[in-house]
């Protein structure tokens, strides 16, 4: 249900796309303020909520100085630009769009006004940081892409493990690469299934999996469904009632089946198994792909790991791009991992990606581009020796270094950028440590007291 007031609303507080809600939703709302104060409107002016939706996610708004001639082009780009679709093409702070309001009060009590400038010039992204860019994993997503095309052209699938320590960017250079397959083949499906740690239920990954594959069936033309409904059923034949038990909507797809004969523990573990097997198989189609990224396989329940290595040693699978990724502890504290993937290394087309922290070079561009920095070593230096290059630690850091006034954007003037400020040896002091403890621990300090006891319980 959507909560606030539906035309002030940004395109991801309607729920309709997968964003993030953050403070830029509130500079949409402020920019339809705006809108409204200077043409007299609102942007949309559709009849019903439905209307209403479609334009907020799929139309733009005329420019206001088409409403009204008189508006200086100046104010109708800055409104425009509050209301883009893409918060990330919005101001990143209300510090940016201060500083352009201030500016064009200042051109605009001149008698030598210039109104014909960039705006966002001082647009500082705020404590929360967001990287629009990937760094030192151009050389994996290739990787990625080469696997994809050579599974395209056998009849066997491709597995890619990825591993690395918490925080090093397995998930999101797997969804970068996988991003950049589906752009290209427009006819591949793209299932993830993300496990979590206190939720090891049998199955738990395939729940998901499955639910996708059926959803994805139930959405095409009936002809389609029929076809699909023919071959799961010649698939689960008498046993079909095992899996409307675990998967309630392939009932939606295959009818009601009849009762499932009774077996000793091991042999009914086998035939789910076996059952599994070709129930998936038949979603194998080289006419639409299959990508399935297990994330976090670490957490993975036995059964789901022994699943996954029978459905990918099956002789009728195929078409099939299979990605499993997990932390480089996780193979301690999982005993059926290092066996599932020994099994799956056997398989002919394999590979393996180990995912290290980013060079002292890579932090620097991405302080660069985060911040345009002019010369950015010293502070690259601090961040890649306290984080060894973790891209989730580096955010981290700097996102407490900019909290904490450590790190400041300074501009004298409106019409001139500015520029960002740190003091290295300040920095060093706050930081003592070689490691990133330091800074969970002044992040716990900063908890209140009442938390900061239920932490300490929950330690126990």
């Amino acid at each position: 249900q959507i909560q606030g007031t539906l035309p002030y609303m940004s395109c991801e507080q309607t729920g309709r796309v997968d964003k993030p809600l953050d403070h830029r939703t509130d500079l949409y709302s402020l920019g339809v303020i705006f809108f409204q104060i200077i043409t007299g409107r609102l942007p949309f002016t559709a009849t019903d909520s439905t209307e209403l939706l479609h334009c907020i996610l799929a139309v733009d708004p005329i420019q206001p100085h088409l409403i009204r001639p008189s508006i200086p082009a100046i104010i109708s780009q800055l409104i425009m630009k509050l209301l883009q679709k893409e918060s990330e093409d919005r101001y990143q702070s209300a510090y940016g769009l201060m500083m352009d309001l201030r500016r064009i009060q200042m051109e605009m009590s001149s008698s030598h006004s210039n109104l014909d400038f960039a705006l966002s010039m001082h647009d500082v992204r705020g404590h929360k940081i967001r990287l629009k860019n990937i760094y030192g994993r151009e050389e994996d997503i290739a990787q990625f892409e080469e696997m994809f095309s050579e599974m395209m052209k056998g009849t066997k699938p491709a597995v890619v493990v990825v591993n690395g320590v918490a925080g090093i960017g397995k998930s999101t250079t797997i969804h970068t690469a996988c991003d950049g397959i589906t752009s290209k083949h427009s006819n591949v499906l793209l299932i993830k299934a993300k496990l979590d740690q206190f939720q090891r239920i049998p199955y738990g990954c395939f729940k998901i999996l499955i639910q996708e594959l059926l959803s994805s069936t139930l959405a095409r033309p009936s002809s389609q469904v029929r076809a699909y409904s023919q071959r799961l059923q010649k698939a689960v034949g008498v046993n079909g009632g095992l899996l409307t038990g675990l998967f309630p909507l392939l009932e939606t797809v295959i009818g009601q089946q009849p009762p499932v004969m009774s077996l000793p523990p091991l042999e009914s573990q086998k035939r789910l198994t076996l059952l599994m097997t070709q129930f998936m198989t038949c979603f194998c189609d080289r006419e639409r792909p299959l990508i399935l990224f297990f994330d976090d396989v670490q957490w993975a329940d036995q059964a789901s790991l022994q699943q996954i290595v029978e459905f990918c040693q099956h002789p009728a699978c195929h078409s099939c791009f299979v990605i499993l990724s997990h932390r480089n502890e996780g193979l301690d504290s999982n005993q059926t991992l290092p066996q599932t993937i020994a099994a799956l290394s056997t398989l002919p087309v394999y590979m393996s990606i180990t995912l290290d922290g980013l060079t002292l070079d890579q932090v620097k561009r991405l302080l660069n581009d985060l911040f345009a920095l002019r010369d950015a070593t010293s502070l690259a230096t601090l961040l890649h020796m306290k984080t060894q290059g973790n891209p989730f630690f580096i955010i981290q850091l700097l996102q407490s270094m900019l909290k904490q006034k450590l790190i400041n954007y300074v501009a004298t003037e409106p019409d001139k950028p500015g520029t960002w400020h740190w003091d290295p040896q300040l920095l060093l002091q706050f930081f003592p440590s070689e490691n990133v403890s330091h800074l969970v621990k002044e992040n716990i300090k900063r908890l209140d007291s009442e938390t900061q006891r239920i932490l300490r319980v929950a330690a126990c």
